[in-house]
């Protein structure tokens, strides 16, 4: 290819070699490792570095999720000096037991911004939602009653009256149904007495 022996030298250049990183990282769980559907944790890599790279593709030293999962993280100084994977972190998240809230009075579910009038007071009676999407009573929970904002009554049970003007909703706290204590919330509905 080159007949007479003639060479070529290529510009000069520096080659930094760089110290590996020995150590893995530990992440930093800012929360609960369980989740309930639609709440958050944060993920943190160690402070000093200039890149990360997470399991699923993040490359902030931070990270918010909200997705099962298990999650490892790699940090470095340049992209090609990456350390070794950091022990799993694994988020499970648990779904949410959802309740429909029934008006006992008139018969019929709760929807949201419904609006109910009545001369003394107005019962309501808790409902699960089947797999197959059908109502079916709800046993004994802990609930919460909001009042236009605000705590208004707590029960246990699966019924209750309200007998105050008021825009209203109902947090569903715990019960057998829902052993995680999982917060599901009714629809927002409003009371005229």
């Amino acid at each position: 290819l080159n007949p007479n022996s003639c060479t070529s030298t290529s510009p000069t250049f520096t080659v930094d070699i760089v110290d590996a990183i020995e150590e893995l990282p530990v992440i930093t769980i800012n929360g609960s490792l369980t989740l309930c559907e639609g709440d958050t944790v944060n993920l943190s890599a160690p402070d000093g570095f200039t890149y990360y790279l997470w399991s699923n593709g993040e490359t902030t030293q931070e990270i918010t999720v909200d997705e099962a999962d298990t999650y490892t993280v790699q940090v470095g100084n340049t992209f090609s000096c990456l350390s070794e994977e950091s022990e799993e972190v694994e988020v499970e998240v648990l779904d949410k037991v959802e309740f429909r809230l029934y008006n006992a009075d008139i018969q019929t579910v709760v929807s949201d911004g419904q609006s109910f009038t009545a001369c003394e007071e107005v019962d309501f009676r808790t409902w699960d939602i089947e797999n197959d999407g059908s109502f079916e009573s709800a046993g004994s929970g802990d609930y919460v009653v909001y009042q236009d904002g605000v705590e208004y009554a707590t029960f246990t049970g699966s019924s209750f009256s309200i007998d105050e003007d008021g825009e209203y909703y109902v947090e569903w706290v715990s019960d057998i149904l829902n052993p995680n204590s999982c917060t599901s919330t009714s629809p927002t509905f409003t009371v005229d007495i």
